[in-house]
């Protein structure tokens, strides 16, 4: 069984993330962990959107792409594909900057993944999004 890395301290943040793009009239709804998304946006109790959030501590733009495990964007794809609800990624930069971009989207793959925790696990194949896809969201 591979270790949890996520932190509390990690799903405080997100939760701060997704608090920036609930419409007015809309709630969220943080998903406990390993459900497939992050938060759900709903109205009068019905989900409206769904998101994976993710926050980098690098600055945006010092690499000019954004990557995420293929396994996350094709479990969110398919629940894009299957509900046709609006789905995300949304992204906070340690600098502050947040945006997203909506799926479906055009991505190219590489392996690769984290090497400073002593995983095998994270070397996996990798979608790579150009950070110039990302609409930002002004703060």
């Amino acid at each position: 069984m591979r270790p949890i890395y996520e932190q509390e301290s990690d799903r405080t943040n997100e939760y701060k993330v997704a608090s920036l793009y609930c419409k007015k009239g809309y709630t969220f709804e943080m998903t406990p962990k390993f459900f497939g998304f992050d938060v759900a946006y709903l109205e009068n109790g019905i989900i409206k959107a769904i998101a994976e959030i993710k926050c980098r501590s690098h600055e945006y733009g010092k690499f000019p792409t954004f990557f995420i495990s293929s396994e996350k964007l094709n479990k969110l794809h398919s629940i894009h594909t299957s509900t046709g609800l609006p789905t995300l990624i949304i992204v906070k930069w340690g600098c502050g900057t947040v945006g997203h971009v909506m799926i479906p989207l055009e991505v190219t793959l590489t392996i690769g993944g984290r090497t400073d925790r002593n995983d095998a696990k994270d070397i996996e194949m990798l979608v790579n999004i150009p950070i110039s896809k990302f609409t930002l969201k002004k703060q």
